[in-house]
């Protein structure tokens, strides 16, 4: 990664990425990917192990998914936990929650619920606690900082870096091929053709929280401003960290509590969309794909005819490559796999449209465009728009038309305004 100052390994899969970040941490993240045996044989032995020496914070990591390395309510609660087990660097005082909560650009976002913090914001949670370990611990690894960090916060990224150089601690940043590449790719082979379709929104808000937490307190709202707009796809949702399109995407699919008019497809009334997170393997709950694959053969379509498909043109994009994430009945389910079977199911039903966050995690460059591609074009076979959600430019040659998102303050005691607006290529 030009710039840093740090070493960088790649690699070419997120199971390698995966196996290699495992041993560096000890074991101390358990694989979740691989179905639900390994993920407690490994909860297993990493009890085990911290009951005969428990694990002190002498290997401060951030993890694939940099929630899983956040263990408590708030980023308050998280901070000050972190400032407590390091103590103060040396000649100085520890820092304060509130302190490292505005070096890292979490001002706003002290005591909101950590479950409720976007992508970007937890991982910028999971930097600035990094920051307050760093007196007590002798290394810190990172895994793939690129798929959740958007460029213009990379000088966080640096500062701690520089926080951990100036105490002597040693750094590595484990990252999947191509992860940090700036350019757009190629639109050839990749972008379907495009396909028209709608997006509306009126009086649009989304809850914040939880229905349950709206019993202790008054409901938080975000307001999404009156949108009505005719797009091509596949379409770019762009944004900063933690602008809101996520959860922009989370209510347009129904996702979270929302009151308005959502509509996003083809037609007068399309149905609801469908959402791919980012992070991919929360919505397997552990199914293995066999199970999943039956799960759509319900009347609507096969959702294992789609994933074949899929896999062909990820397989035809890819070539020789494309054996490493293919599934061969010998191992567990590579990531590739998982995310073309839950696209595969989402797409037999035939949403209003079909919108991915992030996809490129936990993925190389070259995987994640072949993969989008081989979506793309399945879901234009069947006339569903594709949405893509990202901060990387690189889709920005697929995209038939964009939307930026940009997030505002409201002006309520609480909550904030969320506003979308054709960008350059759109209708």
């Amino acid at each position: 990664m030009e710039g840093l100052d740090a070493p960088v390994t790649y690699f070419p899969t997120y199971e390698a990425l995966d196996r290699a970040f495992r041993r560096r941490v000890a074991g101390l993240t358990p694989r979740t990917h691989a179905g639900a045996r390994l993920f407690w044989e490994d909860f297993r032995r990493l009890w085990d192990s911290a009951a005969a020496r428990p694990p002190g914070a002498e290997e401060a990591c951030i993890t694939l998914n940099p929630r899983h390395s956040l263990a408590f309510g708030t980023p308050w609660q998280e901070l000050q936990a972190a400032v407590m087990i390091a103590g103060p660097p040396p000649g100085a005082e520890a820092p304060s929650p509130e302190a490292l909560a505005a070096v890292y650009g979490l001002g706003d976002q002290l005591h909101q619920p950590v479950r409720s913090l976007s992508g970007g914001e937890a991982v910028k949670l999971a930097l600035a606690r990094s920051h307050a370990l760093a007196p007590g611990c002798r290394r810190l690894t990172i895994a793939s900082p690129f798929s959740w960090l958007a460029a213009a916060n990379r000088p966080l990224l640096e500062r701690l870096l520089g926080h951990y150089r100036r105490l002597g601690r040693r750094l590595e940043i484990f990252a999947l091929e191509g992860e940090d590449a700036p350019d757009p790719a190629p639109a050839a082979g990749v972008a379907p053709a495009p396909l028209e379709f709608r997006l509306r929104i009126g009086r649009g808000q989304v809850l914040l929280g939880t229905p349950l937490e709206a019993l202790r307190s008054p409901p938080a709202w975000a307001a999404v401003a009156e949108t009505d707009t005719a797009l091509s796809s596949p379409c770019l949702l762009t944004g900063a960290n933690g602008a809101g399109k996520s959860l922009t995407a989370k209510a347009l699919a129904g996702a979270v509590a929302r009151q308005g008019e959502w509509r996003i497809g083809r037609g007068a009334a399309p149905p609801r969309a469908r959402l791919l997170l980012q992070d991919v393997l929360a919505q397997t709950l552990m199914r293995p794909l066999a199970r999943l694959a039956r799960e759509g053969d319900d009347g609507g379509g096969s959702a294992g005819e789609l994933f074949q498909g899929i896999l062909a043109g990820y397989r035809e994009a890819m070539g020789e490559a494309a054996a490493a994430a293919l599934p061969d009945g010998r191992r567990p389910p590579t990531l590739v796999a998982i995310k073309a079977m839950l696209a595969a199911e989402r797409l037999r039903r035939h949403p209003g449209a079909l919108i991915l966050d992030e996809p490129d995690w936990g993925l190389s460059r070259p995987a994640a465009l072949a993969l989008v591609g081989a979506v793309g074009q399945a879901a234009h076979r069947l006339e569903v728009p594709l949405v893509i959600i990202s901060h990387k430019t690189w889709w920005t040659n697929l995209a038939a038309s964009r939307l930026e998102v940009a997030k505002g303050r409201s002006g309520r005691t609480a909550g904030f305004t969320i506003s979308l607006a054709p960008g350059e290529g759109a209708a």
